[in-house]
């Protein structure tokens, strides 16, 4: 680029890849390129048009210490979201933790259990309402939800499909006027 002002939006699509491998920024003129060895880098899978803002990927040594970061910080989020999780058992958790912080927060599981079905269409239509502004669920049965206002997601458990990732971020609502997500890894 002749400037480093043009390769400011092609930087900031990149940082918004679902998935890049050791991405680094380099800001060169025409003269630069010449010099590169692009075999020295890793390739990345392309772009997903559907993520708001950059994931926010946060890494943590346990998860006692996941589990705190996650009670102090959810206050501080507004709106609608959704938070995944690997168990139905740590929904639940999560979703009593939310409670007792003041947050209002359900656990969104069983969603197929067909004797449990008119619960799932309460909650489902309480969240569509803005009734219930969290939903805690795993990553299989929160993939259908949509709400315009949904403003946050937080992955508190990684899903190992890539697509399903995309799916999470994409339900961010297009009336959120500011959105956030949060990977929290333990690494």
């Amino acid at each position: 680029f002749d400037h480093p002002y043009l390769a400011k939006p092609i930087w900031m699509n990149l940082s918004n890849c679902c998935k890049v491998l050791n991405a680094t920024a380099y800001v060169m003129s025409k003269e630069g390129f010449a010099g590169l060895d692009l075999n020295e880098f890793d390739c990345f899978e392309s772009c997903c048009d559907s993520i708001p803002s950059p994931a926010k990927k946060l890494t943590f040594s346990s998860a006692s210490e996941r589990l705190k970061w996650f009670a102090e910080n959810m206050n501080a989020m507004f709106g609608q979201g959704l938070v995944y999780c690997d168990s139905e058992d740590t929904c639940k958790e999560l979703a009593k933790l939310l409670r007792k912080n003041k947050i209002m927060a359900e656990a969104y599981i069983d969603v197929t259990n067909i004797e449990k079905k008119e619960r799932i269409n309460y909650l489902t239509n309480s969240f569509s309402t803005g009734s219930i502004p969290v939903f805690v669920t795993t990553h299989e049965a929160g993939k259908n939800l949509s709400n315009p206002r949904i403003r946050f997601v937080v992955h508190f458990d990684l899903p190992a499909d890539q697509k399903l990732y995309e799916l999470h971020i994409s339900q961010i609502g297009q009336l959120a006027e500011t959105a956030v997500v949060y990977d929290l890894i333990i690494m």
